[in-house]
């Protein structure tokens, strides 16, 4: 049996018991009922558990007493998770658009370089090639554009 030496951690004691003898006697877990008083230092518990700092991140300002029932509890955490991946998400799609945005500008600038140069010395495609970047090829085609 468990030993518990704090009463506030006695209500997680609970709540996992609750949870595992619905899952033995039922075969799935029911949601608790049971309100949690410190929902605070039950989330400690949990980070201390699972090493995972992001329980204790959760917001309980607009919950003065703070006591919350457990499904509400992994609400709070689910979206908090759901907010972090959204910001990741925008972040990496806005470096994605700067970074190709960027790269688009400095090809366009390559081929209207490659273009004037291809005008002024026609002839000189290998040396237009080597300062360009550009194959004799894609020249080529610029050539007969112009």
């Amino acid at each position: 049996m468990l030993r518990v030496r704090h009463k506030r951690t006695r209500l997680a004691k609970y709540i996992l018991a609750d949870a595992l003898h619905d899952l033995r006697t039922l075969g799935k877990i029911q949601g608790s009922e049971r309100v949690v008083r410190h929902a605070r230092e039950l989330l400690m518990a949990l980070r201390a558990i699972t090493n995972n700092t992001q329980f204790t991140d959760i917001s309980f300002a607009d919950n003065p007493t703070g006591e919350a029932k457990m499904c509400e509890i992994m609400d709070r955490y689910n979206k908090q998770l759901r907010d972090e991946g959204y910001q990741l998400g925008l972040e990496q799609g806005i470096n994605q658009g700067i970074n190709q945005g960027i790269n688009q500008g400095i090809n366009q600038g390559i081929n209207q370089v490659a273009q004037r140069l291809v005008k002024v010395m026609g002839d000189n495609l290998e040396m237009i090639s080597s300062v360009t970047g550009l194959s004799i090829e894609e020249l080529n085609g610029m050539r007969s554009q112009v």
